[in-house]
């Protein structure tokens, strides 16, 4: 992971203790809003455990094989979608509370030429 990412974390972490209970776990992860190049259409992707909810392709941060948030981003658009993306740009860090208030999402937006 590169240094802004970690250093981001260390500000936002409350306390910034330099380990944590298991309650307490950051979980980074990344998502995409993909809009298509030519419509404007954004792209929804269901939910795997909801069949009620939708929402935008992402996942966990996977340290082995990310670089940085936008690399799983990336990653994780193009493997739930199946779609070529690029990223656009960064959006923001989101805070959940509704499942877990350390679940940080690393928002971007995409673009695809290709529609499904």
């Amino acid at each position: 992971m590169d240094q802004k990412f970690w250093l981001l974390h260390k500000m936002i972490i409350p306390g910034n203790q330099p380990r944590f209970k298991k309650s307490e776990l950051l979980i980074p992860s990344a998502s995409t809003l993909i809009v298509h190049r030519q419509s404007g259409k954004v792209l929804f992707v269901r939910s795997t455990t909801t069949k009620e909810k939708w929402g935008y392709p992402g996942g966990r941060i996977d340290f082995k094989q990310d670089k940085n948030p936008k690399d799983a981003a990336l990653r994780e658009g193009g493997e739930e979608t199946s779609l070529k993306i690029e990223i656009k740009r960064f959006l923001g860090i989101y805070i959940t509370s509704e499942y877990d208030p350390n679940f940080r999402i690393h928002c971007f937006i995409a673009e695809s030429d290709e529609d499904k």
